[in-house]
C-alpha cells in the first residue's frame, strides 16, 4: 500500500481503475463458471463473448432531457402501481 501512496497521482489511478476491472472480471468469470454447465451447443460461448455482452467496450449515454426522463419514471410508477 505505501508503494502506492508514493506513486504519482495519475498513475496511482490508473492501477485502481484497473484492479477494479480485473476485480469485475473475476465476478463474471464466476458467473459464467455458473452458467457453463447449463450451456448446450446451440447456446453455448467463450468467456471471452461472456464478457464483452456484460461489459461492453463502448458507453452509450441517454441524451434525453431530465424531464424527458422524469416522465418516463412517472409513467413506469403509474404502471406498477396499477398492477399491485
Amino acid at each position: 500500500m505505501g508503494y502506492i501512496l508514493k506513486m504519482p497521482f495519475h498513475r496511482a489511478i490508473k492501477l485502481i481503475n484497473k484492479a477494479n476491472i480485473e476485480r469485475e472480471k473475476d465476478k463474471l468469470f464466476a458467473l459464467y463458471t455458473s452458467a457453463y454447465p447449463h450451456m448446450t451447443k446451440e447456446n453455448y460461448m467463450s468467456f471471452d463473448e461472456f464478457a464483452e455482452k456484460a461489459m461492453p467496450s463502448e458507453k452509450h449515454y441517454d441524451t434525453r432531457s431530465k424531464e424527458e426522463i422524469m416522465d418516463e419514471i412517472e409513467e413506469i410508477k403509474k404502471k406498477f402501481n396499477n398492477q399491485n
